[in-house]
Formats: C-alpha cells, sequence, structure tokens
C-alpha cells in the first residue's frame, strides 16, 4: 500500500472527507440533507477510493445505490426510527455508540476509558461539539476527532512538514489501536444482530471496516 509523493495529497484530503462523512452520519438521526449526502457523486467517489475487498465496504457501496432509488421520505422515516431503537432510545438502545458501554459488563459511561479519550483530545487542542452532558467516547466524536487530526495531516503536508505529519498519523494510529478497534466490531455486532437492518447496521460495519483499514494506512505514514 505504499503511496508516493503525487498520490499522498489526493489520499489525505480523500480520507479527511470520509472521515468526516461517517461522523455527520452517525452525529444525528437520518434527515434529508444526509439522504442528500448519501446521494451525492463526490461520496461515493470518496468511498470508492479507500475500497478494499472487505464486503463490508462493497455492502455499504451497494447500500448506497438502495438509497438512491428509495422514496426519499419513507427511507428517512425508517431510517430515523431505526436510528433511536440502536442507538438513543427511548429505552435501552440495541447497539449504544459510546466506547465505555463495551468495555464493561455493567454497561456504564464516563468510565477510565472516556477519561483517556477526553485527555487526548485536549492533548491536540480537540474540543467537542454540542451536548456537554454526552460523553465524550461516542462515536461521532470520535470520528470528529480524527477527522480534525486529518486535516492538520493534509496541512503538514501542503507545507512539507513531514516531521508533524507523521507525529500526527502517529496520533491517530494510537488512538483507533488503543480505543476504536477494541469496541467499533462489537457495535457492529450488535446492530447486526437487531431485528431491524435498514440503514445503521451497514454504516456500523462500514464504520469498523474503514478504522482496520486506516490503521494500516496510518501506520504506513506514520
Amino acid at each position: 500500500m505504499q503511496k508516493n509523493k503525487e498520490q499522498m495529497p489526493l489520499l489525505l484530503n480523500g480520507r479527511y472527507s470520509l472521515l468526516r462523512i461517517i461522523q455527520i452520519l452517525f452525529q444525528e438521526p437520518m434527515s434529508h440533507e444526509i439522504i442528500a449526502l448519501l446521494k451525492a457523486p463526490e461520496t461515493r467517489a470518496c468511498i470508492e477510493l479507500f475500497s478494499t475487498e472487505n464486503p463490508d465496504m462493497d455492502i455499504f457501496l451497494d447500500k448506497l445505490d438502495e438509497v438512491a432509488a428509495s422514496n426519499s421520505d419513507t427511507f428517512c422515516n425508517e431510517a430515523r426510527r431505526e436510528y433511536n431503537m440502536l442507538f438513543v432510545g427511548p429505552g435501552k438502545p440495541a447497539a449504544p455508540f459510546w466506547e465505555s458501554v463495551y468495555l464493561d459488563e455493567r454497561e456504564l459511561l464516563f468510565l477510565p476509558s472516556t477519561s483517556d479519550v477526553r485527555m487526548r483530545y485536549a492533548a491536540e487542542g480537540f474540543m467537542v461539539a454540542g451536548n456537554e452532558k454526552q460523553a465524550e467516547d461516542a462515536v461521532h466524536y470520535q470520528f470528529d476527532f480524527l477527522a480534525s487530526l486529518a486535516w492538520k495531516m493534509s496541512e503538514a503536508l501542503s507545507t512539507e512538514a513531514l516531521d508533524e505529519l507523521s507525529r500526527l498519523a502517529r496520533v491517530s494510529f494510537d488512538f483507533e489501536s488503543d480505543h476504536m478497534l477494541n469496541w467499533l466490531p462489537k457495535m457492529a455486532q450488535r446492530a447486526s444482530d437487531h431485528s431491524t437492518c435498514y440503514f445503521y447496521p451497514q454504516l456500523c460495519a462500514f464504520a469498523a471496516a474503514v478504522i482496520n483499514f486506516d490503521s494500516q494506512l496510518l501506520n504506513e505514514i506514520a
């Protein structure tokens, strides 16, 4: 997976866009604005740039085709219902999108792992936006953090600050290895076990596949 100098700007910019797209898809329930994002040719092109032989990536690309062919109002309503059932409730979510839930059999929030996430955010000057009462290890915050580092990596490359580029790649790799790789597959499994499979189970599996691929890429850059 060695990338030459000419490919690297495209790769890093595409990586930033992909991480930002995933963050947006998890952050809020389905809306017509998000549907427009899913239908945009740029979204598909961004995903295809990182497409591998992982079947979860192919399945998500097929899901984009389904979204494009579906009735937007029907899809939006069904996907919003599934988002709530899986991630936030009411009632007990089937696949909560907070890391700490998957690290303790009591499924608690704000555990030591959350504090570690918070400290890593602070070390890079990253602050979560939105509800201050929501745990910082929520999936959309973690993808937001990675996207912010990805943007800085692109800037470092453009200014030929190669030591900073390598440092940011290592910070991102360590965060994925110590946190996201440990729990995203578990969330994806719980989502796939749920009674509905409209959009978000495929998104969870796709997100886990992206981070698995991305960690390999970052290890090479670092």
